[in-house]
């Protein structure tokens, strides 16, 4: 297992955790939640860096001195994500990949320096020897000069390559996952839907360009309705598609939404009924929120392609029995593949939905029939892929029961607690 070490770290004192496939961080606002989640992603993410990075190696042909130029580019991803606030404090960060490999960053002189330890270095080096072998190979062999019969020979060598720097970057990096990150800014594609293009990408945190980046490439595949999607799909491959779970998601989509999302040459719009809709820009604050997450969950079950999915806020400006139901679409992404979900929160009805499901899971191992008709199977959360935190003053607390599996109740409740605490207070002075 993976596991990450922050010690200090921005609003972060000291934490160690494992990296489970299902992670719930609850807390106040500035309390460090995101930095966590930001933290694991950008460990992860580097896997998708270097690949690139190696392929810009090949195209170059510069393989001198590999290391540190790829260390800086570590650096600089490094303050895209966090921003300069965070190298002007001290700060260490660890990541164990879990197969030896582990990637450290620590401060010099104002910014942050990654060091990586021996058998990352092992990894890195078998990989940039393989990029430096394919581009001795074509070094003198100019395209222009070679023969139309060799021209096929070359385009299935660097297929063989790259699937070859595929699998030992993966193999780094302990990790075949695809990379999600949903932020909680998720409503400015809708907000902004047609003046984006004039918004400097440079005035958006990184992790927001490259959300608005996905959401822009996936956009058109939403000309279609979701189950003409399932249907297309089902057409074109070879590959199983989950029709179950698919179904139980489409219904989940639509009724958190109230409308039927559908992207066409006029815009992005909701559709109440075929002739009736609404453009995107103009929707409900909490149905801008969840489109893009609805949509993003829907085509991950799809294409059932493992991926690490990060959700920060999924209650934004969702009542109390939308939120259930986004826990339950949550939930389905987490059990068609073995997906790793994490998610930051400031909603005791998220974890209370979560715990249902725990719950589930943990009694329908003895009564799987009585319980189905509880719970929807489908949507049962294994308490051992299940972690839960809560996060405040830079403090990080296990509010799991590790004997029950659920989450403690009282961590639930808190907030409850404190309101009915005022009003039995107020109560009392009223009766005296």
């Amino acid at each position: 297992m993976q596991r990450i070490t922050l010690k200090p770290f921005g609003p972060i004192r000291d934490v160690e955790i494992d990296v489970n496939d299902l992670m719930i961080f609850i807390g106040p606002q500035a309390s460090g939640k995101s930095t966590i989640s930001k933290a694991i992603y950008f460990f992860k993410s580097l896997r998708d860096d270097l690949f690139r990075y190696v392929l810009d190696l090949t195209e170059q042909r510069e393989i001198d001195n590999a290391l540190e130029t790829w260390t800086k580019l570590v650096t600089k991803t490094s303050v895209d994500t966090w921003g300069p606030i965070h190298v002007r404090r001290e700060l260490f960060s660890r990541y164990d990949y879990g197969n030896g490999a582990v990637l450290s960053i620590t401060k010099r002189e104002g910014y942050p320096l990654p060091q990586f330890n021996g058998v990352f270095e092992e990894g890195f080096y078998a990989i940039v020897e393989e990029a430096r072998k394919f581009s001795e190979k074509y070094r003198r062999k100019s395209p222009e000069f070679l023969s139309t019969g060799k021209m096929p020979a070359i385009g299935s060598d660097k297929r063989d390559f790259l699937r070859r720097i595929n699998l030992l970057v993966e193999d780094l990096f302990n990790d075949r996952r695809d990379l999600v990150f949903i932020p909680a800014a998720r409503g400015l594609p809708a907000t902004l839907s047609d003046q984006l293009q004039s918004v400097h990408p440079h005035r958006l945190d990184y992790l927001t360009r490259a959300f608005i980046d996905r959401i822009d490439n996936i956009k058109p595949l939403f000309s279609k309705s979701l189950r003409e999607l399932v249907t297309e799909r089902n057409r074109l491959t070879q590959d199983k598609i989950p029709f179950d779970f698919l179904s139980i998601a489409e219904t989940q989509v639509e009724s958190i939404l109230r409308a039927r999302y559908r992207n066409d040459p006029d815009g992005e719009k909701l559709f109440h009924t075929p002739g009736d809709y609404v453009k995107l820009k103009h929707a409900s604050a909490g149905q801008q929120e969840a489109v893009w997450i609805l949509q993003l969950i829907f085509l991950l079950i799809l294409e059932t392609r493992p991926a690490f999915v990060v959700i920060e806020e999924p209650e934004a400006h969702l009542y109390p029995e939308a939120q259930q139901q986004m826990v339950h679409l949550i939930a389905l992404l987490g059990n068609v593949t073995q997906n790793q979900i994490l998610i930051t929160t400031h909603s005791p009805y998220i974890l209370s939905s979560f715990n249902n499901l725990l719950y589930a899971y943990r009694v329908g191992k003895d009564r799987p029939e009585q319980t189905a008709k509880v719970v929807e199977p489908k949507l049962w959360t294994d308490p051992s892929r299940t972690d839960a935190y809560f996060v405040s003053d830079g403090v990080v607390t296990d509010i799991k029961d590790r004997e029950t599996g659920l989450i403690r109740a009282e961590m639930i409740d808190s907030a409850s607690e404190n309101i009915n605490r005022t009003y039995d207070e107020l109560f009392d002075l009223d009766e005296i």
